[in-house]
């Protein structure tokens, strides 16, 4: 297996995103088991885990708990993201087990990981605050293009697009994605669906890996 496959594939295993759920399941709750990394800029750019942890949470509060975890101690401000899996007979035992193997290939290509320890925990309810009133006529800033790349990987049904840049919030950019590719090529089983910043060299040898389908998706 190529670095450029190794790094791809195992990534995907290590975000273990199994449910198929639309673009609202980054607000909505999932209870299962997590593990949040950064979005490395290339494949030996130094990777920060979290343990693996048991949460009823949504995916958005849990990945801006493990961004502000990332920036105050270790001085990180890169992208997130966070997985999911639906927990059963084996599965932490598995998972586990996958991400030691997935870590001693990184560290053996020369890649740093940090193993943070850190899990995710909610945040008590604070008192009710009164709202700031509106601005008239506001309008949210503008964010800064970045270049990305989509895919969704699963049995038999692995898609991925070129590089492609977009000012789109991250996670909004991940539902409009999953919305339009479970779709049009609905998974069988559990799937890996995502976007990352990516840049153009590594994107480019991402979609002429064989075993992908490209796919030429517009926001």
């Amino acid at each position: 297996m190529s670095k450029n496959v190794s790094w791809i594939a195992l990534t995907l295993v290590a975000l273990m995103v199994a449910s198929q759920a639309g673009a609202g399941e980054f607000g909505a709750k999932q209870k299962g088991l997590w593990r949040c990394q950064n979005n490395q800029a290339s494949p030996t750019a130094t990777l920060y885990a979290s343990e693996l942890f048991e949460a009823n949470a949504a995916r958005d509060e849990v990945s801006a708990a493990f961004k502000k975890l990332l920036a105050d101690k270790y001085q990180v401000t890169s992208s997130v993201s966070c997985g999911m899996a639906f927990d059963g007979p084996g599965v932490a035992e598995k998972l586990n087990a996958d991400n030691l193997r997935w870590f001693k290939q990184l560290r053996a290509s020369g890649t740093k990981v940090v193993e943070t320890g850190w899990k995710f925990v909610a945040d008590a309810p604070a008192s009710a605050a009164p709202a700031a009133p509106p601005v008239a006529n506001a309008k949210p800033a503008a964010l800064p293009p970045k270049t990305y790349q989509c895919w969704l990987n699963s049995y038999g049904n692995n898609y991925i697009t070129p590089a492609f840049t977009s000012s789109t919030e991250y996670y909004a950019l991940n539902a409009d994605w999953r919305a339009f590719i479970t779709k049009a090529h609905p998974p069988n089983g559990p799937a890996q669906v995502a976007c990352m910043e990516m840049d153009l060299k590594q994107a480019a040898s991402n979609l002429a890996q064989a075993e992908r389908k490209r796919n030429d998706w517009k926001e």
